[in-house]
Parts: structure tokens; C-alpha cells; sequence
């Protein structure tokens, strides 16, 4: 985990999901329904206290899970609760990092406990990985982030958390406390990003990396130059 890293100075800036510096870090547990203003809220003054570390303006776009599944799957399911009584009437296979089994309140185990899945097998599979083996059709159901290029490349379909089970992931950035001292217009500089990537757009920058092999120096570049936010 990289909390230590700008804990310890090692880092000044990085780009964190609130719904994981709440759980993850904090473990502290998102209220159910809770807005993206009040989860901001609360991780900005845990990680201010712990860390002297603040969270600064949301990017635009939230990094959340859904539960993907292949297009000829022949599942009419258009939330997880769908899902759900799919895999209680025929054979699903599931298939996600090892992290994922591992993490505790926003993990497998806590999913399993709101949506009581049946799954035929589990099976653990690197990130990158999953997607594949879901797009040929090696496990039925995989915990796909929004973001990633690769849902819209391969077609696959998407599900809603129609019970909120999953926190607010919104992209934030974070920074030393310390270093805006330092550096007082970093904030300033930072926070013209602010509200301008998407979730179309993350995911489209996102699959030029992922698959089309593009340096993701280039993409961010390009992106800036696109938005007028750099020559």
C-alpha cells in the first residue's frame, strides 16, 4: 500500500479513492447511501490527523466495481441482486485477484454476506488477467473496475450494486501537508484538474495503455494538451 510511502515523505503526491482511504486505510465502514461529499469529508480530516496528509478536489470520475460478465453469456442481469438469482439456478464461475478475496469490508467476504452468490468455483487471477479469462470465457463473472478500457473493448457486460454495497471511489489527489507548506501553489496547480476527467475518459485513456501499448506518459500528455491545461 502506498499510504506509508507519503506518510513517511518518501512521496508528496498521489492520486487515491476515497472509498479505499475510508476502509482500507482509515477502517472506517461507508454508511450505507452515503454521499461522495460526506465520504470526501471524513477521509480528508482522518488522513489530516493521522497522516498530515489533506485530499484535495475530486478528479471527476469514480473507480468502482461492477460485476462484469461476457455479452453471449446468456444472463438477462442487470444488477448483482440479478446475479444473484442466476447463480442459484445454474453454473457460474467467478474469478478475481487474490487482493480481492483478502480485503476485508469491501471485500469478497463482505459481498457474499449482501449478495449471497452461489458460485460453482472461485478462482484467483491476476488483475490484468481476469479480463481475458472472462472474455474467453474461462470464469462467467469477474469484479471489473468502471474505468478500465477493456469492459468497452471486449464488450462485456456491466451490473449495478443496486444494494450500495461497494463505498464512493472517487479519484482524489493527496498531498503532504507539509509540501503545500512549502510549495504553496501546488494546490492551486493541482486543482484546475479538478471535475475534469470522466469515467468515459479515464476508461478511454486507459485502454490506450492497456491495450494499445501506448506509454502512459504520451496518454497524460495528450490528455493535458487536449483539455488546454498545458502546451
Amino acid at each position: 500500500m502506498i499510504t506509508p510511502a507519503i506518510d513517511k515523505g518518501d512521496i508528496d503526491v498521489y492520486v487515491e479513492y476515497t472509498g479505499t482511504g475510508l476502509e482500507a486505510v482509515l477502517k472506517e465502514q461507508a454508511k450505507e447511501g452515503e454521499s461522495s461529499e460526506s465520504v470526501l469529508k471524513r477521509v480528508r480530516e482522518g488522513y489530516e490527523e493521522k497522516f498530515n496528509v489533506t485530499w484535495l478536489q475530486p478528479l471527476g470520475f469514480e473507480n468502482t466495481y461492477t460485476l462484469a460478465y461476457h455479452q453471449d453469456a446468456g444472463y438477462n442481469a442487470e444488477t448483482f441482486s440479478d446475479l444473484v438469482d442466476i447463480s442459484k439456478n445454474q453454473e457460474m464461475s467467478f474469478g478475481a485477484p487474490h487482493a480481492f478475496y483478502e480485503r476485508e469490508g469491501d471485500g469478497y467476504e463482505a459481498m457474499i454476506e449482501t449478495y449471497p452468490f452461489e458460485f460453482s468455483r472461485k478462482d484467483s487471477l491476476d488483475a490484468n488477467v481476469m479480463y481475458e479469462a472472462v472474455h474467453n470465457k474461462e470464469v462467467d463473472l469477474i469484479p471489473a473496475f468502471t474505468t478500465d478500457g477493456r469492459i468497452e473493448r471486449y464488450n462485456l457486460q456491466t451490473t449495478t450494486d443496486d444494494k450500495g454495497f461497494f463505498p464512493k471511489y472517487d479519484a482524489v489527489p493527496l498531498v503532504r501537508m507539509e509540501t503545500l507548506e512549502k510549495h504553496p501553489d501546488l494546490k492551486g496547480v493541482i486543482n484546475e484538474l479538478a471535475g475534469q476527467i470522466s469515467e468515459k475518459e479515464m476508461q478511454e485513456m486507459n485502454a490506450k495503455v492497456d491495450i494499445d501499448n501506448m506509454k502512459p506518459e504520451e496518454v497524460a500528455k495528450q490528455f493535458l494538451q487536449d483539455k488546454g491545461l498545458i502546451d
